[in-house]
């Protein structure tokens, strides 16, 4: 044998030795993976369903040191975790970034997010919820460490005046007994880093006065299911309109009123539509986005994500 094949030889050899060590080592991250989300949906089950509240505090705390094991495997950001039932994951279009949030019951006038922002790069940040200090989470920019925390369900990617990639999410906070809240935040990067909101949304305050803000907190009574979700059909964030008023047994506060209202963008900022469908929206084909179940995924099911009935009509999933 001359020395060129015996080098053509050593060479494949080398190669195919790389080969399967490389196969070996992804095998070895996958089954690990697996453990970790074996264990996540375990430890969701007692975080959903226990009724100590000790053990649902418990349970959430070995869920981010799971969580944040599994983040340093090897295909970790690629990984579906699929069978981690109550753990809410969201990725852009683009797959910049994926969102896992939680919701953690305390008592009927507490609920605490927990969530973790992944990168492809194997970085993840840690979201902490600061939502019970914040007067006016309207107009504040916040980085992950004080986080507007809520129930993540969409994302939408969206460019700027300047070209720049940002990203709409879409929250629930369960909020307290009486009152839930719908949150629509913005998630972009400065040198690098996550920031969520940026000054891009139009609301209208309670004198009908339009204002810019950071990210759009809507808040309604806990007797209701309101939606807010982006429609690709018309290409705009599609949101039930609220109107004030007095609920039996709660007092005052916001409830739909049939009607719906949107945000259009123009010039890489989202800009209020009054009213959407100026006829019955549950006719035909073209009806209000709603969101995904996250609690709970059984679509069959007639209740919405926090166990009240679902909206009758007829309404397609956007």
């Amino acid at each position: 044998m001359n020395k060129l094949k015996l080098s053509y030889l050593l060479i494949l050899s080398f190669i195919v030795h790389q080969s399967s060590a490389a196969q070996e080592q992804e095998k070895i991250a996958n089954e690990q993976l697996k453990n970790y989300e074996w264990a996540m949906r375990g430890l969701l089950s007692t975080i959903l369903g226990d009724t100590s509240k000790a053990s649902r505090i418990n349970a959430s705390e070995e869920l981010k040191k799971t969580l944040e094991k599994a983040f340093k495997e090897k295909g970790a950001f690629q990984y579906p975790f699929k069978q981690a039932k109550g753990l809410s994951i969201i990725s852009p279009d683009d797959g910049a970034f994926r969102i896992f949030t939680w919701q953690l019951y305390l008592d009927e006038n507490n609920y605490q997010y927990m969530g973790y922002l992944q990168m492809p790069d194997e970085k993840f940040y840690k979201l902490e919820d600061k939502s019970a200090e914040m007067r006016s989470p309207q107009y504040s920019q916040l980085r992950p460490e004080k986080w507007y925390g809520a129930l993540y369900y969409s994302v939408k990617s969206f460019k700027d005046e300047e070209g720049q990639t940002k990203y709409l999410v879409f929250g629930y906070d369960a909020y307290d007994f009486f009152r839930r809240r719908k949150v629509l935040d913005v998630l972009h990067f400065f040198r690098g880093q996550p920031r969520f909101g940026d000054k891009v949304i139009e609301m209208k305050d309670h004198r009908g006065t339009v204002r810019s803000v950071y990210r759009f907190v809507m808040e309604y009574s806990a007797s209701v299911s309101v939606s807010m979700n982006y429609s690709h059909g018309k290409e705009m964030v599609i949101y039930d309109h609220l109107v004030y008023q007095m609920i039996p047994g709660q007092g005052p506060s916001n409830v739909p009123d049939g009607s719906y209202c949107g945000l259009e963008l123009k010039k890489g900022k989202w800009k209020i539509v009054d009213k959407v469908y100026k006829h019955n929206p549950y006719v035909g084909n073209d009806n209000p986005p709603l969101e995904h179940p996250i609690l709970d995924r059984d679509k069959n099911k007639s209740k919405d994500i926090i166990g009240r009935a679902k909206r009758k009509g007829k309404i397609k999933i956007d």
